[in-house]
């Protein structure tokens, strides 16, 4: 034992902090507190243990003695038959002179282990130091003793000197040591508000139950005496007296004096450059500290609950007097909800409070185990806990009668706040604020939806200066001025969505609209949380905000917040002032990401570093040109990995007791592990937890019931489509009975790893890894049906040598997450330089101008091709633009015309740069548009300007005829003439022709066979129109691929063709032609490969694209043809094309089993159609616009003209280029004889007809690269260009 006192050095690195020993001088001027004068009398030093300091002072007539208790487990009733419970029991002590009140001198607050009489056990203490002109925490920790340079002796303890509240601001030791929990220096409760949740109150009547009974025998009269008096734990105090006399006026005073120190000077005056500035105001900006509260029962009205406010919006701060003025009245509104939606969320989301465990040492089988990922627990060096991943559920819920447990703001950030707002409440500078009310009155209201965590108030910390200047002349500092000036200057200010522009414009907001605003919003919420699903989605955000803060410092333990097992948290989540959530967009994101990552790493930052890009609006250094901002880099952390094993009791977490790490650890002060880091950075936890002792019941029933990874209202109906299908096509495979699943589970393991189970179309059924996991785990573990059946562990599925196999999913472009959108811009940004001569985006747009193949069979699945080569490359999947969703036809849709991702100006690089949108800003050929006006691609204005444009829609009607000719093309029962087909014609050997011409201009009207038609013509058709609706460089062939558009585009005419294929089982294809250059199933090219077979072919491509690579996500809106339901009607198997799961190892029925399906209907009225033969290939696009001879106007608008009949678009070619004189994309158009067929529904002027009217037709022909329409004398000599009003019998193969 040792009677010396030490000091702690803290460092920012992984390097262990070391103590050294503090001699005379450092005590005096350090160890000046009451505590600090205890240590330096005798023997006092080598008191180790919280029983022999308590005693000290119990009993005593000198002093008050104030005793609390806190549990994370105390909800759980202690069991002899779970030796790995722990209730994490702790004490914390308070010691006043006999007769003060604490605060008013000395006061000395000890928090100790439930192991009161080890000296293992950790032991700190917060000291109040009321000496003149301190006023302040000293801090202090019984601990091993790290001497530099030496390893760590287990058995050397001593008393070490932490730090003081005045440097939890201090650069060298801010968020290090005790102010990694202590962030700004107070003390601290982070229970702090009524039922003070944990705590031992009168709400938990059933605290002590959590206790064993040796634990309740070392807390009785005779061992704790200061515990336990008359009655059992009778001594110990409630926790609201903790709250009101002890906490609440600790942080008082504290920032009272921190106040002081900051700006008052002793003449009474006030500094005229205070600092720490930013650290005031990231009480309003940031949340530097959070409290955790409950919801509380409605005494008036039974199984009903009111909701804390502070979930709502900041009451904490709002609520204070010379804030109140702010908020509107919101008596009258009550947020409640009631237990019976309550209890239906708890068991959607799967809550439930968990405890970290060793699987080493405890081999749980009567209770749920899982594997979680990093960050479930708090990090840093303080902690250690970011790496435990493993947890046992222990209880369902979030505690008795104490629902919805929520993060709230602060009383610190509301202290701040306060203390600055005014700074001087007395004398000649009475009323002096930092900020004005307008000021802080936007601050309060920019995201005000969002109390705790909100990214859009952190991102304006960057435009906070370092300092403030006080101007005797204005009497008032410059801060306001300065902030609101860096604001302006940056980038984002004109941006309507950022927070930049919305705090600007909130200045001028008037009080009562801000009120209106939030008045209606309160009652859309009030509203909301009376439904299950308002409620459930209040939930998911509550879940959200905790994993946010779970990485943080003071979690520390897994009862201390209940986790949502159902809620995976891959998409943050945010309230709006609509009172509904939304994701966060992915500048979000990526401050959370970058300020988060560094405060449970090494080198904490609590003020956002300025490096990040995500943070301003200027593509340089994130100050230049802000007043008054430092541009000093810091360098995150990048420590190495060490697992944490901190504990607080004996038996948990090691087979052997009290380890020797147990003395830094449990404490709601600081505590210090030896070593601590990680090799990574920070990121939001997104995977479901792993079930790492599954049983049917419990697990493996509802992966195939209902789907976790599902949206909550799609799994139960698409677990019983699975279920039935699988017993229908699967030999009686029975998902839904325990004996059928265990009988069969290898199998079924299989198909599910290979993706070949569950039948379906739709990628995001298939089973995630962690879905995998769980049900190997169970078959490895004896395939239990419940948690009482023993497991047996057997290797029956060893862990797979290879890979699941990894599908890249294309997303409807609307669906994409804001950071999966800004990862494809960046792909196209980085990878293909689309802003870039000489760059691989050049290269992929002459590739598609050269040798892209149109007019014949293999156009699409050469453009197959093309997509897959470039997904190759950027691996990333291709979003598909659904211009075939029937809402993108209506002119008042959002989604009418060119999608936004296509016009905005920037986006949010992932690095944090700001960068110009490639999808908007991608160089066309050679640097130079179609237009010659512009080096990037361009669109037609109508386009660009939106809505606005008078044109607007009539450009957008449009789609409705394009969408009909794709629904015309669908019908079509054979893809093309195959080569064999154009052999036996006479035409040349090695060209696949389609859409051959299937009338002569000489064949009688009611012989035109329209059912001969082929899809491939059909479908060029709206191919080429939509190219031409874009233009004017996706109008041109040799400019089309420069647009970003194209591959959007492109992609969702492969899933169209896709469904088309798979639902046409019997289709011929001329398997062996080969899709020049693409080679190696289109993942690498070959511009002068000889060999013709070495090339990818259309049997590559026309395989099911899983067999590719890739599988289309469902659309975000409605196709105007539900290709599922074509599908499921024409395909005779239920999901897919192929081999049952029977032909493949499960057994099963044949496939010729009788099945309902779509019988073709005939349909004998004869339907008019324009007729366009000997369509050629050209180098030029022109655009064909028919209308009657008597139509009213052309205007080409299907909706407002019934004049107008359709419209063809010619896409132009371009000229082919030669290469050492040859022509490199031979074969585009296919033969030069060759002449296709073009046809326009020409309905509308069907009962004319067939009265017997002359109908003429009048075309307007349009040149797409000039804009100028064609004079008809000239556009008549052309081939293919004059129209034929024919009638003919429809025969549709879908209705």
């Amino acid at each position: 034992m040792s009677s010396k006192l030490y000091f702690r050095t803290f460092l920012r690195t992984a390097d262990p902090d070391y103590d050294t020993e503090a001699d005379s001088s450092f005590i005096k001027a350090n160890f000046t507190d009451r505590f600090g004068i205890f240590l330096q009398q005798p023997g006092n030093a080598n008191i180790f243990t919280f029983d022999k300091l308590i005693r000290n002072f119990w009993n005593n007539p000198n002093f008050n003695l104030q005793i609390f208790a806190v549990a994370d487990g105390c909800f759980i009733t202690y069991l002899p038959d779970i030796p790995w419970f722990n209730n994490h029991l702790r004490f914390l002590a308070v010691v006043t002179p006999k007769n003060k009140e604490p605060f008013d001198t000395w006061t000395i607050l000890i928090v100790g282990s439930k192991h009161v009489t080890n000296e293992q056990a950790f032991l700190q203490v917060a000291s109040w130091d009321d000496s003149p002109n301190v006023n302040q925490f000293r801090f202090y920790g019984k601990d091993n003793i790290q001497h530099p340079g030496q390893p760590l002796d287990e058995n050397e303890f001593g008393w070490t000197y932490q730090g003081k509240s005045s440097q939890a601001f201090d650069d060298a030791t801010s968020y290090l040591g005790p102010f990694n929990g202590h962030v700004n220096g107070a003390v601290i409760m982070k229970e702090l508000q009524k039922p003070w949740y944990h705590w031992s109150s009168g709400f938990i009547p059933t605290f002590t139950s959590c206790f064993s009974p040796e634990e309740t025998a070392s807390f009785s009269a005779a061992n704790a005496p200061y515990l336990t008096g008359g009655s059992f734990f009778s001594n110990v105090s409630d926790a609201q007296a903790l709250q009101t006399n002890i906490i609440e006026i600790g942080v008082t005073k504290w920032y009272d004096q921190r106040c002081a120190n900051a700006f008052l000077l002793n003449s009474g005056l006030v500094h005229n450059n205070p600092v720490p500035i930013k650290r005031w105001m990231a009480h309003f900006l940031l949340t530097t500290t959070i409290n955790i509260v409950t919801s509380l029962p409605d005494s008036s009205t039974a199984g009903r609950y009111f909701m804390p406010n502070d979930h709502i919006y900041n009451s904490e701060m709002l609520g204070l007097g010379q804030f109140s003025k702010f908020l509107p009245d919101l008596t009258n509104i009550n947020f409640t909800f009631t237990d019976d939606n309550y209890a239906k969320v708890v068991q959607e989301l799967d809550l439930v409070l968990m405890q970290e465990y060793d699987p080493t040492v405890y081999n749980i089988t009567t209770y749920r185990t899982f594997k979680t990922p990093d960050g479930t627990l708090g990090g840093g060096k303080q902690t250690a806990m970011y790496n435990q991943h493993d947890f046992v559920a222990m209880q369902s819920g979030e505690g008795p009668k104490l629902p919805f447990v929520i993060l709230q703001g602060s009383l610190e950030d509301a202290q701040g706040a306060k203390e600055i707002q005014p700074i001087v409440d007395s004398g000649p500078q009475k009323g002096l604020s930092l900020l004005s009310q307008s000021t802080l009155y936007a601050i309060f209201m920019i995201d005000f939806w969002n109390p705790v965590y909100s990214w859009r108030r952190g991102v304006l910390m960057q435009y906070v200066p370092e300092t403030t200047t006080y101007n005797s002349s204005t009497e008032k500092y410059d801060l306001e001025d300065v902030f609101i000036g860096n604001i302006k200057k940056s980038t984002y200010s004109t941006d309507p969505t950022s927070p930049e522009y919305q705090f600007l414009e909130l200045l001028t907001t008037d009080l009562r609209t801000m009120q209106s605003r939030i008045s209606f919003y309160a009652r859309a919420i009030q509203k909301r949380l009376k439904t299950y699903n308002g409620l459930l989605d209040h939930m998911k955000l509550v879940e959200c905000r905790r994993r946010i803060y779970r990485p943080l410092p003071l979690d520390e333990f897994g009862y201390t917040l209940p986790y949502a097992l159902k809620y995976d948290g891959s998409v943050l989540i945010e309230m709006t002032g609509t009172g509904v959530t939304q994701p966060i967009p992915a500048r979000g994101v990526t401050w959370l990401n970058d300020w988060r990552g560094t405060l449970w790493g090494n080198n904490p930052q609590l003020i956002p570093v300025g490096t990040s890009q995500s943070q301003n609006g200027t593509s340089q250094t994130p100050a230049a040109g802000l007043i008054g901002i430092s541009t000093t880099e810091t360098t995150r952390p990048t420590p190495a990995r060490a697992r944490g094993t901190r504990q607080d009791t004996p038996q948990i977490l090691a087979p052997h007791p009290l380890p020797a790490r147990t003395k830094s650890s449990g404490c709601p002060f600081a505590r210090t592990p030896k070593s601590s880091s990680r090799d990574h950075e920070f990121s939001i936890p997104s995977q479901h937890l792993i079930s790492t002792n599954p049983t049917w019941a419990d697990d493996i029933s509802p992966l195939f019931a209902q789907p976790y990874w599902l949206p909550a209202g799609e799994r139960e109906k698409v677990g019983s489509d699975w279920i039935a299908a699988m017993q229908y096509w699967g030999a009686n495979v029975d998902l839904s009975t325990f004996e059928d699943v265990k009988t069969k589970a290898i199998p079924i393991y299989t198909h599910l790893a290979a993706r070949s189970m569950p039948l379906t179309d739709d990628p995001s059924h298939y089973f995630p890894d962690e879905a995998l996991e769980i049900f190997r785990a169970w078959v490895n573990q004896g395939c239990r049906k419940t948690l009482q059946d023993p497991i047996v562990e057997r290797i029956i599925i060893p862990t797979p040598s290879e890979p699941v196999v990894k599908l890249r999913i294309r997303k409807d472009l609307r669906n994409l997450t804001p950071t999966e959108l800004q990862e494809y811009r960046a792909k196209i940004d980085d990878v293909l330089g689309a802003g870039l001569l000489n760059s691989k985006w050049q290269e992929l747009g002459f590739l598609h101008a050269e040798w892209c193949l149109h007019y014949q069979e293999a156009t699409f699945l050469w453009h197959r091709a093309y997509l897959r080569y470039v997904e190759e490359l950027i691996d990333f999947p291709i979003p598909y633009w659904n211009c075939f969703a029937t809402d993108t036809s209506d002119p008042n849709s959002p989604f009418a015309g060119l999608p936004k991702e296509y016009l905005e100006e920037s986006y949010t690089h992932p690095n944090g740069e700001t960068r110009k949108n490639p999808l908007k800003y991608a160089l066309s050929l050679d640097g130079l548009s179609k237009t010659k006006k512009s080096p990037y691609v361009t669109r037609y204005p109508v386009l660009v300007d939106g809505a606005s444009s008078p044109g607007w829609d009539h450009k957008i009607h449009l789609f409705q005829k394009y969408q009909e000719q794709i629904k015309s093309a669908l019908a079509k029962p054979t893809f093309s003439y195959p080569m064999s087909v154009t052999q036996q014609q006479g035409l040349p050997f090695g060209t696949p022709w389609a859409n051959l011409p299937a009338f002569l201009d000489d064949q009688p009207d009611d012989d035109y066979p329209y059912r001969a038609l082929n899809f491939d013509g059909a479908f060029e058709q709206p191919h080429d129109n939509y190219h031409g609706w874009v233009g004017p460089d996706m109008a041109d062939n040799a400019y089309t691929a420069f647009d970003p558009v194209f591959l959007n585009f492109h992609a969702n005419l492969d899933r169209i063709v896709e469904s088309y294929i798979r639902s046409n089982p019997g289709l011929t294809f001329t398997s062996n032609y080969p899709l020049r250059p693409f080679t190696s199933m289109a993942t690498s090219l070959d511009y002068r490969e000889p060999r013709e077979f070495m090339y990818t072919t259309i049997g590559d491509m026309a395989k099911p694209t899983q067999a590719i690579g890739y599988m289309y996500a469902l659309p975000a809106s409605p196709d105007s043809l539900n290709l599922q339901e074509m599908r499921a009607r024409k395909n005779p198997l239920p999901f897919r094309v192929g081999t049952t799961p029977a032909a493949a190892g499960l057994g099963g029925h044949s496939t010729n089993r009788p099945v309902t399906a779509v019988t073709p209907v005939a349909q004998e009225k004869r339907v008019p159609y324009v007729i366009f033969t000997d369509v050629v290939c050209s180098t030029q696009s022109y655009q064909i616009d028919v209308f009657v001879q008597n139509a009213a106007s052309l205007v080409p608008d299907p909706v407002t003209n019934q004049g107008y009949i359709g419209r063809l678009t010619i896409l132009g070619m371009g000229p082919e280029k030669a290469e050492k004189g040859q022509l490199r994309g031979r074969d585009r158009c296919g033969a030069p004889e060759q002449r296709s067929v073009r046809i326009l529904e020409a309905e509308r002027v069907s009962e004319a007809l067939e009265g017997g009217e002359n109908i003429g037709l009048k075309q307007v022909v349009t040149d797409l690269g000039s804009g100028e329409v064609v004079e008809e004398k000239e556009w008549r000599q052309w081939k293919g260009f004059e129209g034929k009003l024919v009638l003919g019998n429809k025969e549709d193969s879908i209705r």
